[in-house]
């Protein structure tokens, strides 16, 4: 199983703004153009490989909060499946793109 974080994060603004943001994160923190699926909330992307990381996958779901803001989940697991030690890119990953999209949020 790959090494992988996960957080999930709460914000104040409409689905569809949170949407925007992350995808504009995603591009703000070096990572691969994100793919979007509008319709699930969701977006997909990857950290390019390079030769002391074999690269990560970056998942994004959102999902309506009961107040009107948008609970988000984001993880990133490392490409190869039996990574068993990433020296801290995922969190690094997933902490990088929470800050962009709250940047972007303000």
């Amino acid at each position: 199983m790959a090494n992988s974080n996960l957080q999930v994060v709460t914000f104040s603004q409409p689905i569809n703004v949170v949407f925007e943001a992350f995808a504009e994160a995603i591009s703000r923190a070096g990572m691969n153009y994100p793919i979007k699926n509008e319709t699930s909330h969701q977006l997909t992307s990857a950290k390019p490989f390079l030769i002391e990381f074999l690269g990560e996958k970056i998942f994004i779901s959102m999902k309506e909060a009961a107040d009107g803001g948008t609970s988000v989940q984001v993880k990133s697991e490392s490409a190869f499946p039996f990574t068993l030690y990433d020296m801290g890119k995922n969190k690094q990953n997933v902490d990088n793109l929470i800050m962009h999209a709250k940047a972007i949020l303000k």
